[in-house]
């Protein structure tokens, strides 16, 4: 009888100690996200285009897009003067994560004001 509880704790044991190796997968795929945001300090538009990248990786994998990439996404559209593109990104930020709702509303609240007065200003 001790035998089976000393064969029994080890299997539990060995059962423990194996589960705990597995590493976790994340909530959202984020890609080379965090050495990207490295190299955004050399070259900004290398960021813009591996942001593009891990959003069209996400999109075909249907996968989880994370808080707040969308809208970190169309900042940096907008620093390349893309207002509409950013516009789009924004919206697409505001209807994936509701709770960013008024900022998302206030940027593109902003940007179309923007938009609207410099296209008045061409007439």
């Amino acid at each position: 009888m001790r035998i089976r509880k000393i064969t029994a704790m080890a299997v539990f044991t060995v059962t423990v100690l194996i589960s705990g190796c597995q590493t976790s997968q994340g909530l959202y795929y984020w890609g080379e996200y965090e050495s990207g945001l490295y190299d955004y300090y050399k070259d900004p538009a290398e960021l813009a285009t591996l942001s593009e990248q891990l959003l069209q990786a996400i999109e075909d994998a249907n996968g989880p897009v994370a808080p707040g990439i969308y809208a970190e996404y169309g900042t940096l559209l907008l620093q390349q003067g893309k207002k509409e593109e950013a516009v789009a990104s924004y919206t697409k930020e505001k209807a994936l994560w509701p709770e960013s709702q008024h900022l998302m509303d206030a940027m593109i609240n902003n940007l179309t004001r923007t938009v609207d007065d410099s296209n008045q200003g061409k007439d």
